[in-house]
């Protein structure tokens, strides 16, 4: 486990694995209209450290090298981490995915999307454009809140 002074490729590859750890707990795969939602105890620890771990999870997506399972595992993070924001509009994504089991695990493999480059950085594009405005958003309440405070 990395602790204190970790390089950032360690960070990223420490919350890649701890993402895609698939032998803890149970795993819950939901595939509606171009949504992928996964649980699971890694993805809920995630999502409960909030906002704060949508950096860490896209640098994680933009390594064209992870597996496909990875990438689904961010991507549902991120996009449950939104909504618990209160961020409404839905993470951009394409044609679904399909469940596999290999070697008594449950593995996410592609489902129809054409140009994976293409989508993978559709993808990460538009969870980065909701985290930026989620943040700034953020930034003119609490300046807002400031001024409130500051008027009789």
């Amino acid at each position: 486990l990395c602790v204190g002074g970790c390089s950032q490729d360690q960070r990223r590859m420490e919350l890649a694995r701890e993402i895609a750890e698939v032998n803890e707990g149970e795993v819950d795969v939901a595939v509606m209209n171009s949504q992928v939602t996964v649980r699971s105890t890694a993805i809920d620890r995630i999502v409960e450290k909030g906002p704060t771990q949508i950096p860490g999870l896209l640098e994680v997506m933009e390594d064209n090298e992870i597996p496909f399972d990875t990438f689904v595992r961010c991507y549902s993070a991120c996009d449950q981490i939104l909504k618990k924001q209160g961020v409404n509009e839905r993470v951009y994504w394409q044609g679904g995915c399909t469940v596999a089991d290999e070697n008594d695990q449950f593995r996410l493999s592609e489902g129809g999307q054409m140009d994976m480059a293409r989508f993978r950085h559709q993808v990460v594009t538009d969870i980065r454009r909701k985290y930026e405005q989620l943040m700034a958003d953020s930034v003119k309440s609490k300046q807002g809140n400031v001024v409130e405070e500051k008027m009789p």
